[in-house]
């Protein structure tokens, strides 16, 4: 909106992006005349690392690899900053398909083990968690329950149950007669194609076939919107206006950003209670009690809470943290080392 540090003078998609100092800028002194951000594709950690090892780069934002990251953590040459933030690694669950069946959902939320694939397959990237709504912020993730931890048996009982079973003996499971085989659309940025191939090979224990289809972050996109999918990859920012309205708008039946078919009369009510809803300490009861109707429908498989940083040349630059709203990154803390 004009009132930042730096000011875009040139956009090159793909390529790079040069700002230049706001010499109207309000607070305080600007430190540096001219940045230049230069993309680089997510899934290429290496690449961001070995910038700037090799002095290409000063700062480089979102390193995705724990190896790499551990290298520049074990050298007093670079800085690593890190917070779990605002970001939910999650998979929409497509209710206007086969996953229309609750036990299905349940089951495969149930086969999944968050805390592998969070801890160990992506190395602490993400910290994992049952709520569309990440642990750190102040919406009562603790008084939140669980619907459907991590019990491998308890999946396969709950399909068998339902009459959801392998009746033709090739080790995959039929709903209504026909072979479930779901489509699981994914593409690379922040470990998300990764977690899909781990969410897959899992399902597998319960007989229940995904295939991977791994894409361009536009295409899913599009996939994600004309509901073209089974499962879909997503890492969203929770809050990014401070409070997390906008966002829960993606399990509203009444408004356009319901991708996934969820519908429930009670989260739509309390959904329009939130919209006109002042008070801060309601807000936040109401925001518990549409976390736990997700949690309570299994209408979302979520991965974990995203571990965003930015690593920096402690020769070049000073001040370069990351917050907890991961996309402020460039403020007037980041300055040239004297």
């Amino acid at each position: 909106i004009g009132t930042g540090p730096y000011a875009v003078t040139a956009f090159n998609t793909g390529q790079n992006i040069i700002l230049e100092r706001n010499e109207n800028y309000w607070n305080g002194t600007v430190p540096y005349k001219t940045l230049n951000f230069l993309f680089i594709d997510d899934s290429s950690s290496l690449t961001k690392t070995m910038a700037l090892q090799a002095g290409n780069v000063d700062v480089v934002e979102n390193i995705t690899s724990t190896s790499d990251l551990d290298t520049l953590r074990g050298n007093p040459a670079y800085q690593v900053s890190e917070t779990i933030g605002m970001r939910c690694g999650f998979s929409y669950l497509n209710q206007a398909g086969v996953l229309a069946n609750k036990d299905l959902r349940t089951a495969i939320l149930m086969a999944i083990d968050d805390d592998t694939i969070c801890n160990k397959t992506v190395g602490g990237m993400y910290s994992p968690g049952c709520s569309v709504l990440p642990s750190s912020l102040a919406y009562n993730y603790d008084k939140l329950t669980d619907a459907t931890p991590y019990n491998v048996e308890k999946a396969k009982q709950v399909l068998d149950a339902a009459g959801i079973k392998d009746t033709d003996g090739d080790g995959w499971r039929e709903l209504n007669g026909q072979p479930i085989n779901l489509e699981y659309v994914t593409y690379d940025s922040r470990n998300l194609a990764v977690m899909a191939e781990a969410v897959a090979a899992e399902l597998k224990a319960i007989g229940i076939q995904a295939t991977i289809t791994k894409t361009d972050a536009d295409t899913e996109w599009n996939r994600l919107v004309a509901g073209d999918y089974d499962l879909n990859s997503s890492n969203w920012m929770t809050v990014q206006d401070g409070d997390p309205y906008g966002y829960l708008a993606n399990w509203y039946s009444k408004g356009e950003g319901d991708y996934c078919a969820y519908k429930n009369d009670q989260y739509d009510t309390l959904y329009d209670q939130l919209g006109t809803t002042l008070d801060t300490s309601k807000r936040v009861e109401i925001i518990q009690k549409l976390q736990q109707l997700l949690i309570d429908d299994s209408a979302v498989l979520v991965h974990g809470y995203y571990r965003s940083n930015l690593c920096s040349n402690t020769a070049t630059v000073t001040g370069a943290n990351i917050s907890t709203a991961d996309y402020y990154w460039i403020t007037t803390d980041f300055k040239p080392v004297a």
